[in-house]
């Protein structure tokens, strides 16, 4: 075969002429097939990493590793290419959604404008502001109560009720405000914030009362609170991120996927 370079999905089409067991939609067997190509995938790993080991073992004397690796990762490759074809997806696809997935997510330089820069100022999240949080004693309880500071306001203006963890044991949920704040200052957006601020009359409702509904209503809110709480969890579960500089793209995709409609 002529050794040019191969569009991804020329290579396939290639792939798919040499593939010993064609795939039918309407195979009664079907789905049993499936399982072909996903066993030649995960056996062709175990092969790669067989070539590794001989590597690790030998070092320079195993002068045909690097042949090895080739031929394994074009049989894992082959694999891909033919699962794929069960389900009509192209590698061309595959690759671009992959290639815009790991620029999202690694991208340093990417940048978005404040997803509340459309409304008049007066009902923005205030450019600067301060929140205390201060531990209190309520009720016979600790209690953590905002209180935000400047912007013309009374003196210690209470942001929101006092909270406690509400749960049996101090796992320090009474702080989780300080993540909707993050949002405020990452994203322009936090529909919990916006209205603890706007009952602080620190920002106006919209003029809009469809904005107010659907930007700021239930649902919202929900979406909010719940992107917390997973944030929370994940985050409790890694020492509360204290020395940790990447995360786990499946909690990214989560959140992402959590957006409003």
């Amino acid at each position: 075969m002529d050794r040019k370079t191969l569009e991804f999905d020329e290579y396939q089409q290639k792939a798919r002429d040499t593939n010993r067991i064609p795939y039918s939609k309407e195979s009664a067997e079907g789905l049993t097939e499936d399982i072909i190509p996903l066993l030649g995938l995960a056996g062709e790993a175990g092969d790669l990493l067989t070539e590794y080991k001989k590597r690790l073992r030998d070092g320079d004397a195993y002068v045909v590793f690097r042949d090895r690796v080739k031929e394994e990762l074009g049989d894992i490759i082959w694999y891909v290419s033919n699962f794929a074809d069960r389900f009509d997806l192209k590698l061309s696809e595959i690759i671009h959604y992959n290639l815009h997935k790991t620029f999202e997510r690694f991208n340093d330089t990417c940048s978005i404008d404040a997803l509340d820069v459309d409304l008049i100022e007066d009902r923005r999240f205030p450019q600067s502001f301060e929140i205390e949080f201060r531990e209190i004693e309520l009720d016979g309880h600790k209690k953590i109560q905002m209180r935000i500071n400047g912007n013309e306001l009374p003196p210690e203006t209470n942001v929101g009720a006092a909270l406690t963890d509400n749960a049996y044991s101090d796992d320090g949920y009474k702080f989780h405000d300080a993540m909707h704040l993050a949002f405020v200052a990452v994203l322009g957006w936090s529909p919990v914030m916006r209205k603890l601020l706007k009952e602080a009359k620190v920002i106006k409702s919209a003029r809009e009362a469809r904005i107010d509904e659907v930007e700021d209503g239930g649902r919202a809110k929900v979406i909010d609170e719940g992107l917390v709480a997973l944030i929370f969890t994940y985050a409790s579960q890694r020492n509360f991120l204290v020395g940790i500089d990447t995360i786990d793209y499946s909690l990214l995709r989560m959140i992402k996927e959590m957006r409003c409609p």
